[in-house]
């Protein structure tokens, strides 16, 4: 589960509150614009947005903050590095020397879950989903170039939180085809 957009805030830099406009993308079909205003780090919401957008020079971040009451937070450069739910479950993130997402985290009635992404040649090659500090899936994808062509899912069989046993065979595996023309032509699905 990855909530929103990963790309984070557009406008924002690292040498403070931006002060031209800042955008965010929280789906493909929405743009949520925020305009500066005289004091330095308000920003006014554009065209009947009710969403909230400040920038806290003592923590060099932006906070989106959602009618529902769900929080975003950003750091100085606009990389999301948390979110949080009205209830207060918080998910956090962490990305690598190359912006690419490296682990997301939360912890739900005292139970910490993450998710650890493994990058190759710039495309996700893996995923482990954790519980407690157990790995319990692996999922792992396969590529024709730059074209998704498996996805197959592990599930480990060691009790504890030492070296996972992932095993010899997947407990579900999926195959993608493609027309010449790069359009997805198969799903076959899990195994």
């Amino acid at each position: 589960w990855l909530p929103g957009s990963l790309a984070g805030l557009a406008g924002a830099t690292s040498g403070g509150p931006a002060t031209g406009p800042v955008t965010y993308k929280p789906a493909p079909d929405r743009t949520l614009t925020f305009l500066p205003e005289s004091t330095p780090g308000t920003y006014k919401p554009a065209w009947f947005i009710k969403d909230q957008l400040s920038y806290d020079c003592t923590t060099n971040e932006y906070k989106l903050l959602s009618p529902r009451g769900s929080v975003k937070t950003f750091d100085a450069n606009g990389i999301l590095r948390s979110s949080q739910t009205p209830g207060g479950d918080r998910m956090d993130f962490s990305y690598d020397s190359m912006g690419r997402i490296e682990s997301a985290t939360m912890t739900v009635g005292g139970v910490t879950v993450s998710y650890a992404y493994s990058w190759t040649s710039g495309l996700v090659s893996e995923v482990i989903y954790s519980v407690a500090d157990r790995a319990v899936l692996r999922t792992t994808y396969g590529y024709d170039g730059t074209s998704l062509s498996t996805v197959k899912t592990w599930e480990n069989s060691t009790v504890g939180t030492g070296a996972p046993d992932w095993g010899s065979t997947p407990i579900s595996a999926c195959r993608y085809s493609y027309h010449s023309s790069g359009l997805l032509r198969h799903v076959l699905p899990p195994t």
